[in-house]
């Protein structure tokens, strides 16, 4: 699948991730929500009975040349992306985040401040 804009977040992926990436999908509407490893289990659960409202692409259809915009939820850190990890070295690849864990002092090499949406307001 071609998708110049994905939305992905860390693996073992809770209700706090999900909630914000279908948050962050209302921003950027043309952009595909991808679940890059483990999942919760009640977030498994939630989205396969609301999968038609929801919809999540799988990341091995993903084709990863296609990809111009990264938008990383809940986490900036590539290592806990799963097999999506590679996407932030990518070049071409614009990397936005909305993650309230960050701090703007300690962000990785891939991910310039001004790209960054955090604020300390909890889960």
């Amino acid at each position: 699948m071609r998708t110049p804009d994905l939305i992905v977040s860390h693996t073992n992926t809770d209700f706090d991730a999900f909630a914000g990436m279908v948050a962050v999908r209302k921003l950027y509407p043309e952009a595909h929500l991808c679940l890059g490893g483990a999942v919760n289990r009640n977030v498994r659960e939630f989205q396969a009975l609301y999968a038609d409202l929801v919809p999540v692409v799988d990341p091995a259809a993903v084709e990863r040349d296609s990809v111009r915009r990264l938008i990383l939820v809940d986490t900036v850190h590539a290592n806990r992306l799963g097999e999506l990890a590679d996407l932030c070295q990518q070049p071409g690849v614009e990397i936005l985040a909305f993650d309230h864990h960050a701090r703007g002092d300690d962000l990785p090499s891939y991910l310039s401040p001004e790209r960054l949406v955090s604020a300390d307001v909890g889960s």
